[in-house]
């Protein structure tokens, strides 16, 4: 804690908690969200939609590039992780004075955790309504939520992550339907279970089936761009060393 430098070793350890903790708060986001979108079908052909007209328009799966054009698959992302927040808690802090809550006095020195889903709570509804976030014209994922924490110390991974997921649901809902496995018109339970990640209490089965004989086309061609991408930086790295 007293070393100005970070050795080689404490790096890479680093690096693997960020890369772990992301595959698992995203994983469990995507989770929630085909619960979510398979409870309510009116939001999937939404989404649909907004894949489409970006494969019609370029030829080709949604991208980063096309961040501005899925607002409503930003919305939805950002409902989401409003209602269902996979980490519910914040991370402790201390405060550094004496202070006074609600009527409640808080010592200096006192650990303080907030409770993610309780400020939500307090601030909207309990309706899945991602159309509130188009409304407001507010679908940066940090404005007016806690989803990623607050403060100095919220998620470092937030734009990484927010973008991650854009791109994972707009090819997802590009390339498939998806419904209850467990027969057509059943819901699933939205029942959490708590621990280092809130995961829904019932096993998810989902049912994908592909939109189209294009599908597959579409995802050849961008592993053939991607691959290609890789190689380019790979090369620049490699002359720039």
């Amino acid at each position: 804690m007293d070393q100005d430098e970070l050795s080689m070793n404490e790096i890479k350890l680093l690096m693997m908690d960020f890369l772990f903790a992301g595959i698992d708060t995203t994983a469990a986001t995507l989770l929630w969200l085909l619960v979510y979108v398979i409870n309510d079908p009116t939001h999937q052909p939404r989404l649909q939609a907004e894949a489409a007209a970006i494969v019609a328009a370029h030829g080709r799966l949604p991208t980063l590039d096309d961040f501005d054009d899925l607002p409503y698959t930003r919305a939805v992302i950002k409902e989401v992780t409003r209602l269902s927040p996979v980490a519910p808690l914040g991370l402790p802090r201390q405060t550094l004075e004496d202070d006074t809550l609600a009527g409640y006095h808080i010592p200096k020195g006192a650990q303080v955790i907030y409770n993610i889903i309780g400020i939500h709570d307090g601030v909207y509804d309990a309706e899945f309504r991602p159309d509130r976030w188009l409304d407001a014209k507010s679908l940066g994922i940090m404005d007016g939520t806690t989803s990623f924490g607050a403060g100095r110390r919220l998620c470092p991974g937030v734009h990484l992550a927010a973008r991650e997921m854009l791109v994972l649901v707009a090819r997802l809902f590009a390339c498939v339907c998806v419904e209850n496995a467990m027969g057509d018109g059943v819901k699933i339970d939205m029942a959490a279970t708590f621990g280092l990640t809130v995961l829904p209490k019932e096993t998810v089965l989902v049912k994908a089936t592909v939109r189209g004989p294009r599908v597959r086309d579409l995802v050849v061609k961008m592993e053939k761009v991607e691959e290609s991408e890789r190689t380019v930086d790979a090369w620049v790295a490699q002359s720039a060393e």
